[in-house]
């Protein structure tokens, strides 16, 4: 609920709209008779006799001759409550046959915008204790349970999944905004509320899995439209005390989803589930006991070799080279290697070397 005391800006927004609704000046008097917004600014801060008059009784007050109370004009001065409290008198100025019908006008628009500023107030709380909720579930201390029952009012017992949305670093700052507003678009459109951004280029959702199959086309056509982007990883179901295991199988997508795709499932990972499972220093091993000596562009070959299933032909159409200027690469990677690009233990083995330097370069 809001509280007795409005501030000051407030106060001048509710005067300035009675104004503009009416075209004569307002007051917004405290229920000491202090004038704490007008828009005559030379009265602000002055007292008003029958506005401090109106505040004790209760009760609205015509004013017919100038001067004739301390600091008053004429007018027609009347109290202002709301949920059932004084909060402060709304005093219009001018002659009162003249402004008196405008004073119910001036107590519906005081009414309108504190009503508005108390919705915009318990909203913002509203998402403070969501995102502090969503936080909670994902990086730990979990909530108590009866606090989860009774604030969200949702099933403990449905599943939920995370969704984990990535932009890229290197897009152009000045559009970054456009590209945000359409992400919390679309969170919005999927009826959740459980739904955040973490620096500094992370947008997460947790949403229940009976929604699924509505949220996610609509996130993968998002991804789609703005490859390069964005990009969309999306972790297994989990009871929504456990869908931190959600959060974290996201993750691992995201660590092992090709630069060409927009969009990854954990469910749908195979090597690159190994991949994103091992550590720092185990990369790092790996790597230097398979492709770390190799240039950037012998990588690319290999990931084009195997992209099209080991077919030299293939591979050397699509890297614009001729077939034997790719053979002689491969020769030079067995060499340099010890593995055989040609030999399907060998090739894994470089491919899985490949896929972690890429991870690590993305990153």
């Amino acid at each position: 609920m809001l509280s007795n005391h409005i501030s000051r800006r407030l106060a001048q927004q509710i005067v300035d709209t009675v104004k503009d609704t009416c075209t004569y000046d307002a007051n917004y008097i405290s229920p000491d008779g202090i004038i704490y917004a007008s828009t005559d600014a030379k009265r602000v801060g002055t007292y008003h006799e029958i506005g401090h008059t109106v505040a004790k009784e209760g009760t609205a007050i015509e004013v017919t001759e100038e001067n004739v109370f301390y600091g008053t004009h004429c007018g027609v001065n009347l109290p202002f409550t709301y949920h059932g409290k004084l909060i402060a008198v709304i005093g219009i100025t001018g002659a009162p046959e003249k402004v008196r019908r405008y004073a119910y006008l001036a107590q519906r628009i005081t009414t309108l915008i504190l009503r508005e500023q108390e919705l915009e107030a318990k909203a913002h709380t509203e998402r403070t204790h969501t995102r502090y909720i969503a936080q909670s579930l994902l990086h730990g201390p979990l909530p108590a349970h009866e606090f989860l029952v009774a604030y969200i009012r949702l099933s403990l017992t449905e599943p939920y999944r995370c969704l984990l949305i990535e932009l890229n670093h290197h897009y152009n700052p000045a559009n970054l905004s456009m590209i945000e507003q359409r992400v919390y678009a679309a969170f919005k459109q999927t009826g959740t509320v459980f739904y955040l951004a973490e620096y500094p280029n992370h947008y997460i959702l947790l949403s229940e899995e009976s929604r699924y199959q509505t949220w996610h086309r609509a996130l993968k056509k998002l991804a789609q439209e703005n490859k390069g982007i964005i990009r969309l990883a999306i972790g297994t179901p989990h009871q929504l005390e456990q869908v931190r295991q959600s959060y974290e199988e996201a993750l691992i997508v995201l660590q092992s989803l090709p630069a060409a795709l927009a969009v990854g499932r954990y469910e749908t990972l195979t090597l690159e589930l190994l991949i994103g499972s091992l550590s720092e220093s185990q990369r790092r091993c790996y790597l230097t006991n398979t492709v770390a000596n190799l240039r950037e562009k012998e990588r690319r070959y290999l990931m084009a070799y195997f992209e099209h299933n080991l077919s030299l032909q293939g591979a050397a159409a699509s890297l614009f080279i001729h077939k034997n200027t790719l053979t002689y690469h491969l020769q030079k990677i067995k060499n340099a290697t010890g593995y055989d690009p040609h030999r399907f233990k060998d090739a894994v083995a470089l491919y899985l070397g490949c896929k972690i330097a890429a991870d690590r370069k993305r990153q």
